[in-house]
């Protein structure tokens, strides 16, 4: 079964974005920012991809897909989510991100994108 990693500091959101993964046959594990994330991912080598929201306090969107990239030369995919922020979405992009996704995000469209990367889950 393949793993996400879902970053968002919207306790509602990330709530949201894992039952929806998980009915579609997703192991799905959460973090509330980047820093959590880093310490989850340096204990667990099973994320197939990250599912992170750009804006966070404690180690932002940037920050992780900086530290993914260059610290860590990480190859896991990493989905960006973008809600009204400053950070240009190409930008993101440039940083190393897989894909960028606006709020509120299109399931459908994320479901597909995930499935294009990591394949789907068969129940």
């Amino acid at each position: 079964m393949s793993c996400i990693l879902i970053v968002d500091d919207e306790a509602d959101l990330r709530e949201l974005l894992s039952i929806y993964l998980k009915m579609k046959r997703f192991d799905v594990i959460e973090a509330s920012s980047g820093s959590e994330a880093l310490l989850i991912l340096a204990d667990n080598k099973k994320i197939n991809l990250i599912l992170s929201d750009v804006q966070m306090p404690n180690g932002d969107g940037a920050f992780l897909l900086n530290a993914l990239k260059n610290d860590l030369k990480s190859s896991i995919p990493i989905f960006m989510l973008s809600g009204g922020t400053n950070k240009d979405l190409d930008t993101l992009k440039l940083l190393g991100a897989s894909a960028v996704f606006e709020k509120p995000v299109n399931m459908v469209k994320l479901l597909s994108t995930i499935q294009q990367f990591i394949g789907p889950e068969v129940a």
